[in-house]
């Protein structure tokens, strides 16, 4: 790891990589390589307008290759989105959302850039590429003048490597997350997915989403609040404690996990006893949605974590709109900090595959 905060070994070897795959690449393609690295691709939503359309118009002539990777590793974090991998079904909001999401989350260091460009001249020298250092320090001289800005792809390159693609946060991204389900599913692997995070964050939301549009079943951990005789002072007391784990471990994940069908029966809150049974049948994805998904009893049991997160002020407004103002009270006042001393105990933003803000859920 650099002392300014990058890993010169990973991105020396995406940079191999890269021209390993494509011969063809000039200067310019390694230095938008590394420009993407460092700064993302947000100078594409200058003209959000403008940048929606050429997205359109792109997915729409690069054409369908379900034998294309859906993603390509450029480091720091970042990935290259290949559109040719996106199926006709794939809705290309969702991915409009994460370029959105990725350009506010990620800034960039000229600095540190510099030193990626440096890199970039050592490997030139040691013959790495199909160009020579003279031709690289003319292309630099030129671009360092001109401010460092970004540029497009050499002829030679989209000749050879057809590139289609967009630039986003890989860890932060619902199209990785939904591609990586899809295609973990056709290998008939049975995956259960935890949903858990904030409250008000659109876990709900997600979830359904996901369940309507690929028929994947959904389990909601809401149906598994402490019953009365749970509720004592010990047990709120520890972090992550205030849902019935145990009962929801035995009757529905573990069940699940050895690909059989599932039955339990929801507490509900307003009668304060258990419902009408409910039978859940494994799918290809199963989805736990709901605060407390990952708690450590139940963590090693899923394939997959995903954590959702939320501004704190959208946070309140959705809880007004969703429970009046005694609700926001209420969770200001007790289930927030509950949530949060359970998340800051187990690193669970930090933890997880995946970390996505819905503010549009």
């Amino acid at each position: 790891m650099d002392k300014r905060g990058w890993d010169r070994e990973e991105l020396r070897g995406l940079l191999l990589q890269q021209v390993r795959r494509c011969p063809a690449m000039a200067p310019r393609d390694a230095v938008k390589l590394l420009y993407q690295n460092e700064f993302g691709g947000g100078h594409l939503l200058s003209d959000p307008e403008r940048g929606w359309r050429a997205l359109e118009e792109e997915a729409r002539t690069a054409g369908h290759d379900p034998a294309c990777p859906l993603w390509e590793n450029i480091g720091g974090g970042m990935v290259r989105v290949n559109l040719r991998a996106l199926g006709a079904d794939h809705p290309l909001e969702e991915l409009w959302r994460d370029m959105l999401r990725s350009a506010r989350r990620h800034g960039g260091d000229r600095g540190r850039f510099l030193e990626k460009l440096e890199l970039l001249g050592a490997l030139t020298a040691s013959g790495a590429f199909g160009f020579s250092p003279e031709e690289l320090e003319g292309f630099l001289e030129d671009y360092l003048a001109d401010g460092c800005l970004p540029v497009s792809h050499s002829p030679a390159y989209r000749s050879a490597c057809r590139p289609a693609y967009r630039v986003v946060e890989g860890r932060y991204s619902l199209t990785l997350l939904v591609g990586e389900l899809l295609e973990r599913a056709g290998r008939g692997e049975g995956l259960l997915v935890a949903l858990d995070g904030r409250c008000a964050a659109g876990k709900t939301t997600l979830a359904r989403m996901l369940g309507e549009r690929y028929g994947w079943p959904v389990v909601h951990l809401d149906h598994f609040f402490l019953r009365p005789e749970q509720r004592t002072p010990e047990r709120y007391a520890v972090p992550g404690e205030n849902v019935d784990h145990e009962r929801f471990l035995e009757q529905v994940l573990l069940p699940l996990e050895a690909g059989r069908g599932a039955v339990y029966r929801p507490f509900l809150c307003h009668t304060g006893r258990l419902g009408e049974p409910i039978r859940v049948s494994p799918g290809p994805v199963t989805i736990v949605e709901g605060s407390y998904a990952c708690h450590r009893a139940l963590w090693d049991h899923y394939d997959l974590h995903v954590f959702l997160t939320v501004d704190p002020a959208l946070q309140r407004e959705r809880i007004i709109k969703r429970n009046g103002p005694e609700g926001l009270v209420s969770f200001a006042e007790r289930w927030i900090p509950l949530e949060e001393a359970y998340f800051a105990k187990a690193s669970l933003e930090e933890r997880c595959g995946y970390v996505l803000d819905r503010e549009d859920a």
